[in-house]
């Protein structure tokens, strides 16, 4: 299944995103929920039972089955968490990218995905998820 995200537009300060997932066999498409803010970069975890997604530095797992409300994971004093998120193939830990307050540049850090203290991984910046991190 494909997951993404669909933002739309009314005014320049108000975003709405809508999470959807598509059977890539069909081309059937399901909204999952809507939000009256912007969401990005929703992933599957690794069994298929949560889609994660970052809003407002923060990151949040919802279930597709029942997708009631959001459940925040706690990554602690990385509240500044930007689109790029990976979770490890065990569904174990999430990897992160964090803007820090003192110089505003990404670095990754690792955190277990029911939430927890992250670790700092890439102490030089900038780095993102996408540099090819695997965990």
């Amino acid at each position: 299944m494909l997951l993404f995200a669909t933002f739309l537009t009314a005014q320049q300060a108000k975003v709405t995103s809508i999470l959807h997932i598509m059977d890539l066999q069909t081309g059937q498409q399901t909204a999952i929920k809507e939000f009256p803010f912007l969401i990005e970069a929703p992933n599957w975890t690794p069994d298929g039972k949560w889609l994660v997604y970052n809003s407002g530095g923060k990151l949040y797992k919802i279930s597709p089955d029942q997708p009631g409300e959001p459940i925040e994971i706690n990554t602690g004093y990385a509240t500044r968490c930007n689109n790029d998120h990976v979770i490890s193939a065990d569904g174990k830990q999430i990897a992160i990218s964090h803007g820090t307050k003192e110089d505003h540049q990404s670095r990754i850090y690792t955190l277990p995905f029911e939430g927890g203290t992250p670790r700092l991984i890439t102490p030089l910046a900038p780095a993102t998820c996408t540099d090819g991190v695997r965990i």
